[in-house]
């Protein structure tokens, strides 16, 4: 399955993995500067908290493109083959 980043809901993920990004190549100054524990963990939440949004981005469009395509793949089945419960072969 591909996916889709015309999606109304999959525009931000870029933006949301490059703020991560940026979060990240921070915390690598900040450990080369030495700076505050403090500092370094709240740049980290930072960074995860964008990642994790944008992991659960793409699983929600991922889980309704899988909706729509089992919605349309059971359209087609009824109008090849009738509704639930008809007899498809005859009973003789």
């Amino acid at each position: 399955m591909e996916l889709d980043l015309e999606g109304a809901d999959l525009k931000a993920v870029p933006n949301r993995l490059l703020r991560a990004q940026g979060r990240v190549s921070g915390v690598i100054r900040m450990i080369a500067k030495e700076c505050t524990y403090e500092g370094v963990i709240t740049q980290l939440a930072a960074a995860a908290h964008a990642l994790d949004r944008a992991r659960f981005a793409i699983i929600a469009a991922g889980q309704y493109a899988a909706e729509v395509g089992r919605t349309a793949e059971a359209a087609r089945i009824r109008k090849r083959c009738g509704p639930p419960g008809e007899a498809v072969l005859p009973l003789a």
